[in-house]
């Protein structure tokens, strides 16, 4: 499906068409490490496939199933389904990531030094918990979100206020936010200011659908935040 110029394009299903997809000038100026947005919150980030999209001149990809799969023994696979999803749902297996999602390994990488830290010069940063998945939920977390048939929800948003007059007028951004934007975008630049950990969504938005985990290394290289 060939498109006027493409962006880093979108991955839709035609179930709904209601759901907006931004367009992405990343993969437009095939920028290789452009990604693929999906519902908004999810991205398919390696490998500069929204920049393959661009070069091609791609806007997007609907995908719409239209066959049905047989399952021989249904008893037996609602069996092996309800135990997988006990031991998901109702466990502490998967708990640390419904409850604090990915980003609770800040706090841990950061004590074990093993966190990217002022351009991988340090493995540990001192001002972890500022920026730690702990804070993001205690103070920031407004809604949680699952990719199509998973019962974790592990996406996580926040909303972010910012002001924009002396009047108390603020601004709120709903940003989704994991482990690596706030590493690569916060103690790999040195920062522990929300402002820098929640800029993968003006990334995405002004820059453009570029991977985040690859904008902070190059932001990285250019010296701290």
């Amino acid at each position: 499906m060939h498109l006027p110029r493409a962006s880093s394009c979108a991955i839709a299903n035609r179930a709904w068409p209601q759901k907006h997809h931004p367009h992405r000038p990343g993969g437009e100026a095939v920028v290789r490490y452009a990604g693929v947005v999906v519902d908004t919150y999810r991205h398919f980030g390696r490998l500069g496939l929204g920049a393959v999209f661009g070069k091609k001149n791609l806007k997007a990809l609907v995908i719409s199933g239209t066959e049905h799969v047989d399952i021989p023994d249904i008893k037996r696979y609602k069996e092996v389904y309800n135990r997988l999803y006990k031991t998901a749902v109702q466990t502490d297996v998967m708990e640390k990531y419904h409850d604090i999602g990915t980003s609770v390994n800040i706090n841990v990488l950061s004590w074990l030094r093993g966190l990217p830290t002022k351009n991988f010069l340090l493995s540990s940063f001192p001002e972890a918990e500022k920026i730690s998945g702990e804070m993001f939920a205690e103070k920031h977390l407004i809604r949680r979100l699952s990719c199509a048939g998973c019962p974790i929800g592990c996406v996580h948003i926040a909303a972010l206020k910012t002001a924009f007059s002396t009047h108390h007028e603020f601004e709120v951004r709903k940003v989704s936010y994991d482990y690596e934007p706030i590493y690569s975008l916060g103690s790999n630049l040195a920062s522990a200011r929300l402002r820098h950990t929640a800029a993968h969504r003006c990334l995405r938005e002004a820059g453009a659908g570029c991977y985040v985990c690859r904008s902070g290394p190059l932001l990285g290289h250019r010296g701290p935040a």
